[in-house]
């Protein structure tokens, strides 16, 4: 997990601008999927969707494709049930 925050680091946050929240997300999108199906892990040997399909083969590719979400936003959409788990 520290080495994917590393590069997420560098190759998204420090290479890109953003003028927008909306730009953001996109880019974020956009960097997940590259990162997924095509940024190859040269330590493993292959990029995270062909690792998986070394054991299933027919998954679908969007498998790995998860919208960005800010979590802040679902911290205030949830405060309420929070509470109570924190209770």
């Amino acid at each position: 997990m520290e080495s994917s925050h590393r590069w997420i680091e560098e190759e998204l946050y420090a290479a890109e601008t953003f003028s927008s929240l909306h730009e953001f997300l996109s880019k974020a999108a956009a960097y997940q999927r590259w990162f997924n199906e095509k940024r190859v892990n040269t330590y493993k040997g292959g990029t995270p969707l062909h690792l998986m399909r070394e054991t299933y083969p027919a998954v679908p590719a969007d498998v790995l494709v998860f919208p960005p979400l800010i979590l802040d936003n679902l911290l205030v959409q949830y405060k309420a049930e929070l509470a109570q788990w924190a209770a």
